[in-house]
């Protein structure tokens, strides 16, 4: 096996439900200031810890989802609890998930110091 968990009927359902709304919301403009989005980074979760865990970050995960977060690159931790590869900076975060404020702040001019 490769570590993640058998998934069983809950989350398999959670997943599919998951996908389903991205579906549906690739027709309204990205509002996400994370990357991987919210909803990805729970399907990513579920998929890895299963549903109960894998819900319990999703939703952890959506409570930092405010104006008041900076955002950026914030991917799923592995089975030890540390996130997957080196945080990166905003620069350095892939600006197609990213939301209208984060590409905007992206493109406008930086004030020389």
């Amino acid at each position: 096996m490769s570590g993640q968990p058998q998934l069983g009927l809950a989350a398999r359902m959670l997943m599919g439900t998951i996908r389903l709304y991205q579906r549906v919301s690739r027709l309204t403009p990205s509002v996400c200031r994370f990357y991987p989005s919210c909803s990805q980074y729970t399907y990513e979760a579920i998929q890895r810890f299963g549903a109960l865990r894998g819900l319990w970050l999703g939703l952890k995960r959506v409570l930092r989802c405010h104006p008041f977060h900076p955002g950026g690159y914030d991917p799923v931790p592995d089975l030890e609890g540390e996130p997957l590869g080196e945080p990166k900076s905003i620069g350095e975060t892939p600006t197609l998930h990213l939301g209208l404020r984060m590409r905007l702040a992206l493109l406008s001019p930086r004030k020389k110091k």
